[in-house]
């Protein structure tokens, strides 16, 4: 009975499915979306229901598995590498969400603030104010850059 469906992934919304949908169908393997009429009038009733599943016929399933692992093979090589964080910035820095002005790297650390400097900034902070303003230093651990920001 090569004529029976299955479902090879289920997906919360539509649009989740529409590029693993297009990649099969560009490969050869005909799918459609189960339940995509129903998600797209009333969302809220994707959880109800299952979601949205992406089925294939039981015959194409050799071909669907092997686009599977392509796109799975073509995400892993995509991946962004991990960071590695330079021995002297090992301790007491911090990574910081942010560029550098000068090589553009994204590899930018601050020094850590330490406790006790938090707790004497609470207790001074009614005299002291305008100073807890300061701008931090922030290291490229790339080009060397340092600058205040």
């Amino acid at each position: 009975m090569d004529d029976a469906f299955l479902t090879l992934r289920t997906f919360m919304y539509p649009t989740e499915a529409y590029p693993l949908m297009s990649r099969l169908e560009y490969e050869g393997v005909e799918c459609f979306l189960d339940g995509e009429n129903t998600v797209t009038a009333h969302p809220f009733l994707s959880t109800a229901i299952g979601g949205v599943r992406l089925t294939i016929k039981k015959s194409d399933l050799n071909k669907a598995l092997k686009v599977l692992k392509q796109i799975e093979q073509e995400n892993k090589e995509n991946e962004p590498e991990k960071r590695k964080i330079p021995e002297a910035f090992s301790k007491g820095y911090v990574l910081v969400d942010t560029f550098c002005p000068n090589c553009e790297s994204r590899n930018v650390y601050r020094k850590k603030f330490p406790l006790y400097k938090t707790i004497l900034a609470i207790v001074l902070a009614p005299v002291f104010f305008p100073v807890f303003f300061m701008m931090k230093k922030h290291y490229c651990a790339d080009c060397g850059h340092v600058w205040k920001q």
